[in-house]
């Protein structure tokens, strides 16, 4: 896709600014007339249709083992963990393929391959991995036009099980937190219970 851009100079007069991009490629120029611009817009395109777009020749591999050594170990220690497996996983899976390669429609059918011995909330980890991977692709490393996960359903996840103390666990549950030798572990729980605070608000109070 071109645009061309008509700018005034300072000095009177027009100059005309030229974006081509295609595929993952971008270029750019000034030229004095509209014309000149136009002509080497033509002929970059030309050029580009006939070269194989940097997206056609990059493999997800390469991108997968990109995001594990530059993003990989700004995270924490567990998803760090879980996330290595996550991008193993894809890089068995298609690691060989050009990232041009990446449809919605083949990614939606090796979602329905982590479905069959995965839970639906671990399927959605491994698509967010991917994903975000590829919004770096897209985003800061130029090697995407679009993130195609972002058109990929994500499963339905249930809901968790939500369970309330009964009348007669929590006065057993508060006497023994009363004889515990931690001497906060009894208001923490009294304010759990009080409040319905998480437990890292409760311990991150002063």
């Amino acid at each position: 896709m071109a645009s061309i851009q008509r700018r005034a100079r300072q000095t009177g007069g027009y100059r005309y600014r030229v974006q081509v991009r295609q595929q993952g490629q971008r270029h750019s120029a000034t030229f004095a007339t509209r014309a000149q611009a136009r002509q080497w817009t033509m002929a970059v395109e030309r050029d580009m249709q006939r070269r194989p777009a940097a997206c056609d020749v990059l493999i997800l591999g390469a991108l997968l083992a990109r995001y594990r050594h530059e993003v990989l170990p700004r995270k924490k220690t567990r998803m760090q963990v879980n996330q290595a497996q996550h991008l193993a996983w894809w890089a068995q899976a298609f690691g060989t393929w050009p990232v041009a390669d990446l449809t919605p429609a083949r990614l939606a059918t090796y979602r329905a391959v982590l479905a069959r011995d995965r839970s639906a909330g671990t399927v959605n980890q491994y698509l967010r991995t991917l994903s975000h991977a590829l919004s770096l692709a897209v985003r800061e490393w130029g090697w995407l036009e679009a993130n195609p996960l972002r058109r990929v359903q994500y499963l339905p996840e249930p809901r968790g099980r939500v369970r309330f103390l009964d009348e007669g666990e929590r006065p057993r549950l508060l006497t023994a937190c009363r004889a515990s030798d931690n001497r906060m572990l009894y208001p923490v729980v009294m304010l759990a219970l009080a409040t319905g605070a998480r437990k890292m608000e409760i311990l991150g109070l002063t």
